[in-house]
């Protein structure tokens, strides 16, 4: 008897610590919590939920009954095991095959065997449900039961009931490759994959296996929704991009892949997929819409004026292309980045009126003078320079704010100058745009080095050199003209004139020497 308040104690202590602890696994544990790996044939599953704990142990092939209350068959290597413990009691269930096919079952309760009773019948039944629906075990086999016999309403009831995301990917990809399912019923599973299926890496490994059924009018719409639905970026590229190599895409699809591209969050990852799209394009102007629309919804300028560089290669014998580009490359902040895009594409800049006038346009849009310049001297790197992009040339460089830029440009662009009234007009009203005297100077003396000037041109030159605020430079270019064109009727009258601009009277005298002693008809004209 005197022992017995020590055993009292001690059992009012250990009560004691399993409250503690079950309160601790509530606190700490109250989330589930699932693991699941497989190697040559085995599985090993547990999960948690406050201090219960569930482990499933498999191996083989498994079929169970059509109710799920049993195991109906087992490969002859095949076995399984469920275990469920709450705190201390542990139950365990094996199953493993017996002779003549039939199934061996085993209970356990606190390591002991014992045998079955209807409460133990009841418990395994639930516990092999549950362990049905998280797992995915035998999940082919009972996909196909379940759809030969309830057909899809009561696929898709069950499916609702599935605990585990990757075990109901596992019954959709089983409900597509039935060929059991309507187109209907087949959109209506994708329309609501992401209540089944909650992993972005395991929808997007799902609808890839997918896709093959999911290009046909009806399908397309809740295939490209579900992608849309996937959160990961890295994901829906990599998915997107592999549709992109192996679905045989015509403009419609294309178009829907492309406007789920221009969705995806990452800049990068938009930026990688646009590009490898861009040698895939089919032809049309919706297609092309639906490309530039993704590509604006990239935010930083270097991918965007790397996807637009990945079009240019199409754009060579496509004008619509190319004006498109000039014109989305208005909207690359980074003047270099434009720059870059823009001088790639100056060759191809005269094409057509509104592709020329979208490419000087962008050029425009260009503040730093030297990536302006750039663009601009790479027009004249075509074989041939046409007078309408010569003179639209001259008007974008007339706004650029470096002098000694403009005069780069416009001695650059000598080797094409065309006698032409409209490039005579834009030449010399970019000229008076440089307020440098130097500058301007050094560009008549280059311009008067030319073969051959008609002599509007060289009239044109006279009158743009008088507004030269310089003496010395006034006189350096009009002396250079006497020299070449004083024979010139037209001109020697004209250069007279222009020399009495000049102030100093050295300077004066340097022009007039180089002219020839006047006539009467000559000094009559003057």
């Amino acid at each position: 008897m005197a022992t017995r308040p020590n055993v009292l104690e001690f059992t009012r202590a250990r009560f004691a610590t399993l409250v503690v602890l079950l309160a601790a696994f509530v606190l700490l544990g109250s989330a589930c919590n699932e693991h699941a790996f497989s190697s040559n044939g085995q599985g090993e599953y547990s999960w948690t939920h406050g201090p219960r704990r569930v482990v499933v142990k498999s191996l083989g092939e498994i079929e169970f009954t059509p109710d799920d209350g049993d195991v109906a068959k087992l490969s002859t290597d095949g076995y399984l095991m469920l275990e469920e413990s709450l705190g201390w009691d542990s139950k365990i269930v094996e199953f493993s095959p017996g002779p003549n096919g039939q199934i061996r079952k085993r209970l356990l309760v606190e390591g002991k065997e014992q045998p079955f009773d209807d409460e133990s019948e009841a418990w395994t039944r639930r516990l092999l449900l549950e362990v049905i629906r998280r797992t995915g075990l035998a999940a082919e086999s009972r996909a196909r039961r379940i759809l030969a016999s309830g057909g899809y309403p009561a696929f898709a009831s069950e499916l609702e009931r599935i605990q585990s995301s990757s075990s109901a990917a596992s019954y959709v990809e089983v409900a597509f490759e039935t060929g059991n399912l309507t187109e209907e019923e087949q959109a209506d599973l994708l329309r609501n994959l992401a209540d089944y299926v909650h992993s972005d890496s395991q929808r997007a490994d799902l609808l890839r296996q997918v896709s093959g059924h999911a290009m046909s009018e009806t399908m397309r719409e809740p295939f490209f929704d579900a992608v849309d639905r996937i959160g990961s970026d890295s994901s829906r590229a990599n998915l997107l991009s592999e549709l992109l190599r192996n679905v045989e895409a015509d403009a419609t699809i294309m178009i829907r892949l492309l406007e789920s591209a221009g969705r995806i969050g990452s800049d990068s990852s938009k930026a990688q997929l646009l590009t490898e799209a861009a040698t895939e394009l089919p032809p049309g102007a919706a297609v092309r819409e639906a490309f530039l629309s993704a590509t604006t919804r990239i935010g930083s300028d270097s991918s965007k004026t790397r996807v637009l560089e990945s079009l240019l290669p199409a754009a060579e014998n496509d004008a619509e292309l190319l004006t498109a580009i000039a014109e989305t490359a208005t909207i690359i902040g980074s003047d270099s980045n434009k720059a870059s895009l823009l001088s790639q594409a100056a060759r191809h800049a005269g094409r057509d009126a509104r592709g020329r006038e979208a490419f000087f346009a962008a050029t425009e849009t260009i503040g730093s003078s030297s990536n302006r310049l750039h663009v601009l001297a790479s027009v004249l790197d075509a074989p041939q320079v046409d007078a309408l992009s010569l003179s639209r040339l001259y008007r974008a460089g007339a706004t650029m704010g470096s002098d000694s830029n403009k005069a780069d440009l416009m001695v650059r662009s000598l080797a094409a100058y065309q006698n032409d009234p409209e490039v005579r007009r834009a030449f010399f009203e970019m000229a008076g745009t440089i307020g440098s005297n130097s500058n301007r100077a050094h560009v008549f003396g280059s311009m008067l080095a030319l073969p051959s000037l008609d002599a509007e041109t060289v009239l044109a030159l006279i009158e743009s050199t008088e507004s030269i605020g310089s003496d010395s430079n006034k006189a350096d270019v009009l002396a250079s003209v006497a020299q070449r064109h004083d024979s010139d009727p037209r001109i020697s009258p004209r250069l007279r004139r222009a020399a009495k601009t000049i102030g100093s009277d050295s300077a004066y005298r340097r022009v007039i020497g180089e002219l020839q002693p006047e006539t009467e008809a000559s000094k009559g004209e003057g």
